[in-house]
């Protein structure tokens, strides 16, 4: 067997190691796939940290297994900027925020909270905005709540 191939199952056979390490616990295979992907709903969802002095999320039911059809639901929070401001000043405030979600204190609110660390900003953003827009108009034209 060459040298290389001897390297390669090394090193691969510790990362296999080292990773069933996560699949020890329910508990430890989602809390580690929330650190990695920590938009993932269904990661959440199934992470066992305790959220109130009882439940965890996974205790709580959604709002489909509650019997109420609403397949998603998002609230997002955005920080607006006046028309005019200069590219500078969005940069400024775009590595601001950058700093604010590397900080412990935020990481320790979205684990007790329901929100994600999704960060969208520029076309991306207005691109979320419209998208979510019609299928909030959709979703408000079949309940009956828009005004004709």
């Amino acid at each position: 067997m060459s040298l290389r191939l001897c390297a390669w199952i090394a090193t691969y056979g510790s990362m296999t190691y080292a990773r069933n390490k996560d699949f020890w616990s329910a508990e430890r295979i989602w809390r580690d796939t929330v650190s990695k992907r920590p938009d993932n709903p269904r990661a959440r969802l199934n992470y066992a940290d305790v959220v109130t002095a009882k439940q965890s999320w996974s205790d709580i039911p959604t709002c489909v297994e509650a019997g109420l059809p609403i397949e998603r639901y998002q609230m997002p929070r955005t920080v607006w900027l006046p028309k005019g401001v200069t590219g500078e000043q969005v940069a400024f405030y775009r590595a601001m925020l950058s700093k604010v979600r590397e900080t412990g204190e935020w990481k320790e609110w979205l684990k007790r909270g329901s929100q994600t660390d999704a960060f969208l900003s520029g076309s991306e953003l207005s691109d979320y905005i419209a998208a979510d827009e019609r299928w909030l108009r959709g979703q408000f034209a079949e309940d009956g709540w828009l005004v004709k």
